[in-house]
């Protein structure tokens, strides 16, 4: 879980803090999050709006659009990238994978 907001800095840290390739993966998290909002890109991937705590972070799913609605809540093993895309100053997730969450504190899952 995340224990404290995720932040640019750490995410270039971690990027320059390298070389990531065959033999250095880089750092994979698990967290899990509430899905505040998502659309499927294309035919195959998956852009997620998701909150922890406070928190709201854009996250996509390589490979993860299967046709049908996310669940409330789920778990994600991420990775960070920074999201320099028309100028944003944010970082983004890059999920590797991700199932459903623990209900939520309404019971929802």
């Amino acid at each position: 879980a995340i224990s404290r907001p995720l932040h640019r800095a750490m995410d270039e840290a971690l990027r320059d803090g390298g070389p990531w390739g065959q033999g250095f993966p880089e750092p994979v998290f698990d967290g899990e999050f509430a899905v505040l909002g998502w659309r499927g890109i294309g035919e195959r991937h998956l852009r997620l709006q998701l909150a922890c705590g406070a928190q709201r972070l854009n996250a996509i799913h390589f490979g993860g659009w299967d046709g049908c609605a996310p669940p409330s809540r789920l778990r994600a093993a991420y990775r960070l990238a920074v999201d320099d895309y028309r100028g944003a100053r944010a970082i983004q997730l890059i999920v590797e994978h991700r199932s459903d969450g623990s209900p939520g504190p309404d019971g929802e899952s």
